[in-house]
């Protein structure tokens, strides 16, 4: 039986062919996503190495004030150490660049970078090292937003807007944070940034110190409000960080890696029923000589076994590809890990057993099924797969399923019940399959049959069983499911952002920076362009950040606060109610009422903000009305200054949104591909099997052009109910995420219909695309030899 396993596993490799290529687009995926995780921690190791690389021990404070000048000075007097420096890494953003105005970078960091060149993190690229006032640039966004040395460059950080001269570029593209913009500034422009007094961590470096000895000095002389870690503590601290993002985004892969070996397992599970079907004379010839069903059924699963083990080994080789599309996708999110590529003996097993064990599984059923057949009734049978009625056990199962399914929209918002929505949805849509996809393809093919009688066979073909058209687009409705509410989610997401953003900037333009010249507003304001030029003036009293506001334009953020003269809005954090009085700088203002803003803020009309500080700086303009360009051609002549405009803001707050859909769409695409292979594989098995029907119809004048037309109506018909059933649970599962959002945020559902009429017609091409190898084939073999059944 071994031998004749082997044989009658070569023999049928091309029938498995499309099979076998499921099997390996899910290996690869598998071992794609482990050799990049795994050659990431390996790459992040050298870098976590090569970040500290001239730091021997490191100082650590959880108090929020950090370390002061004193503490540093302190610690540079320990016997050994010959420099300590702070170490700073926030998030922020750069404002845009004089020569793309209107571009802002996407959310970044900033960084300290260290002022002694021992501590230096970063290679430069051109320039030099910045001091105070000065910044430096990752390579990526100096090219990518038209920045030059000398040029004044913005950061945004949570503390201060503040504008620093452009000195330097430096290489990040091998470390954790490539693809995400990085502006370094001198230790204490980082700390204004980002609104500290003193630095939670410090760098200190003691060359040829004893480790044990340095880190019981420096313990003695931080105090017991610090603590101190050796280089290789230092080291392993920031790996146990990194490496817990890198494990987040591995199981994030493995459940795209999930989606594609479910696909895979349909697509197999549907090939062996047909293939078994038309082996039925063959296994029944080898029950009358002997073999019992126990051995047909082994032999049915050790050939499974043997072409999951040679895609398995194909897709070893191809998951090294997959990684490098890995690699692209998570750079193009800003998550860089670097290219090294590691291929643990985990990665070997894990992928090989899951590409045998998904064959083996998946054939078992229609094994089971096909060697069940007596050996009398499947010599008298024509090669086809028996066509058995739909059980009403199981049509009760898939209403009951989709019942559950719609029923669970009762119950509160939350993460489990959008996933009970999906999978009961799904799987009552598999149980309810060959009852709807037959009468569905029926319905879509009906305007067909004016073609001609080709037309009417295709719809006929696709109706006639309905168990293998319903386990083909079992693969299509998991795969459109899953991008078009990926769509519909992201589509209402950058609407909720959109709205936002209207909300968070009510102006239509500003102009930011530390201080915005009188001479600037005086032109905006006697331009007459404009029906609002609002200053803001910003200051601390007190310890408390105030703000100059318009009410108009707080009232379109933020309605019912009551702003008005002598009265103030303020933040949580500033610890006052509505009606209470609040002191400033000797002035008494009652709080009208209480902003969701962070920190503490305390914001009053600009008249009152003149009046408590008549020598702050203007920091922001808020305009209403005139034209952007019109402001940036005024702003041209005093560098340090950003023109924003809300379309922009808004392109700003949805760039992340965007490469997110990208980068999913592009992993989703491997499952898309593998329900296409199972279009294509199950016409291909179909042409095989209807050989004889196929040379009957050329014997009575059906043309090659009709028989392909008739082929890929088929491929249509599987394709469009496919889709329309994705798209419906696709909708289901998007309604339910939004209905989760909106109860932190006012997302609405948002149907993008241009993207998702696209992926309709992408999928449709695809599927007559998928059509052309069968047809190919069917048109190709002579009738004379089609109705030989040979």
């Amino acid at each position: 039986m071994l031998k004749l396993t082997l044989r009658t596993a070569l023999s049928h490799v091309p029938r498995q062919a499309l099979a076998a290529l499921a099997v390996v687009v899910g290996v690869a995926f598998i071992a794609g996503t482990f050799i990049f995780t795994d050659g990431a921690k390996d790459a992040m190791r050298a870098q976590a190495s090569d970040l500290y690389r001239g730091t021997d021990a490191g100082v650590y404070t959880e108090d929020h004030d950090g370390f002061g000048d004193a503490a540093l000075a302190k610690l540079r007097k320990v016997p050994g150490v010959t420099a300590v420096e702070g170490a700073l890494f926030a998030s922020g953003s750069v404002l845009p660049s004089p020569a793309e105005p209107t571009r802002r970078p996407p959310m970044g960091w900033i960084a300290a970078m260290p002022q002694n060149p021992v501590f230096t993190p970063y290679d430069l690229v051109e320039g030099r090292t910045p001091g105070p006032g000065e910044a430096v640039l990752d390579a990526e966004t100096y090219t990518d937003y038209g920045f030059e040395l000398g040029d004044p460059v913005g950061a945004d950080g949570d503390g201060a807007t503040r504008s620093f001269t452009l000195v330097g570029v430096i290489d990040v593209s091998k470390t954790r944070v490539a693809g995400r913009s990085v502006i370094g500034v001198a230790p204490a422009d980082a700390l204004a940034l980002n609104g500290d007094t003193g630095f939670r961590q410090l760098r200190v470096a003691a060359p040829g110190v004893d480790e044990a000895t340095l880190v019981a000095a420096l313990t003695k002389a931080a105090g017991p409000g610090g603590s101190v870690l050796g280089h290789d503590e230092i080291v392993e601290l920031e790996l146990a960080d990194a490496y817990r993002d890198v494990d987040m985004i591995e199981k994030g892969l493995l459940l795209f890696v999930l989606v594609a070996i479910l696909a895979a397992g349909f697509v197999i599970a549907n090939t062996y029923t047909i293939v078994m079907a038309q082996r039925a004379r063959q296994i029944a010839l080898l029950r009358l000589i002997g073999a019992s069903r126990a051995q047909t059924f082994a032999s049915v699963l050790a050939e499974a076994a043997v072409i999951g083990a040679a895609a398995a080994f194909v897709g070893l080789g191809a998951g090294i590809g997959i990684a490098a599309l890995l690699s692209l996708v998570m750079g193009n999110l800003g998550l860089g890990f670097g290219s090294a590529f590691v291929i643990e003996p985990r990665t070997l097993g894990v992928a090989f057993a899951t590409g045998v064990l998904v064959t083996v599984v998946s054939a078992l059923l229609p094994a089971w099924r096909g060697t069940r057949v007596p050996p009398v009734v499947a010599l008298s049978a024509t090669a086809t797969e028996t066509i058995r009625p739909v059980g009403r056990v199981r049509v009760l199962t898939g209403l009951v399923l989709l019942a559950a399914s719609a029923g669970a929209f009762l119950l509160p918002a939350s993460v489990p019940q959008v996933g009970f929505i999906g999978i009961t949805g799904f799987f009552g849509l598999v149980a309810l399959g060959p009852a709807i996809v037959p009468a569905l393809a029926r319905i879509v093919g009906r305007p067909l049959h004016g073609l001609g009688g080709w037309a009417k066979l295709a719809v006929s073909y696709t109706a006639r069983n309905r168990r293998r058209v319903a386990a083909t687009t079992t693969t299509l409705i998991l795969c459109v499911s899953l991008v078009s509410s990926v769509m519909i989610g992201a589509a209402s997401i950058s609407a909720a952002l959109d709205r936002e953003a209207e909300k968070n900037f009510p102006a239509d333009v500003t102009v930011q920076g530390q201080d915005v010249p009188d001479a600037l507003v005086a032109r905006l304001r006697d331009s007459g362009r404009f029906t609002l030029v609002h200053a803001a003036r910003t200051g601390e009293i007190g310890g408390l950040r105030v703000v100059g506001t318009d009410p108009g334009l707080l009232e379109k953020s933020e309605p019912g606060l009551g702003l008005a003269p002598g009265k103030a809005v303020v933040s949580k954090g500033v610890g006052k109610k509505a009606g209470e009085k609040l002191v400033l700088a000797g002035h008494a203002f009652t709080v009208a009422g209480v902003s969701g803003m962070p920190g503490e803020l305390v914001l009053v009309t600009a008249p009152d903000a003149a009046a408590l500080m008549p020598d702050a700086p203007v920091t922001e303009l808020s305009l209403v009305g005139g034209d952007a360009e019109f402001v940036r051609e005024a702003v041209a002549d005093y560098p340090g200054l950003t023109v924003m405009d809300v379309d922009a803001f808004k392109e700003a707050r949805t760039a992340g949104l965007d490469r997110l859909l990208a980068s999913v769409m592009a992993l989703l695409a491997l499952a898309v591909f593998i329900a296409l292979v199972g279009i294509a594989n199950t016409l291909t098995l179909s042409v095989a099997e209807r050989g004889r029907e196929h040379g009957v119809l050329r014997a009575l004048g059906v043309s090659r052009a009709g028989m392909r037309a008739m082929l890929s109506v088929e491929a249509l018909l599987v394709a469009i109910v496919g889709v329309a059933l994705g798209l419906g649970l696709g909708l289901a599962v998007s309604a339910a995420t939004v209905r989760l959002l909106g109860e932190v945020s006012d997302a609405g559902l948002v149907a993008p219909w241009g993207r998702l009429a696209a992926l309709v017609g992408a999928m449709s091409v695809a599927a007559l695309l998928a059509s052309v190898l069968p047809a190919s084939r069917a048109t190709r073999k002579p009738i004379v030899t089609a109705l030989s059944g040979e």
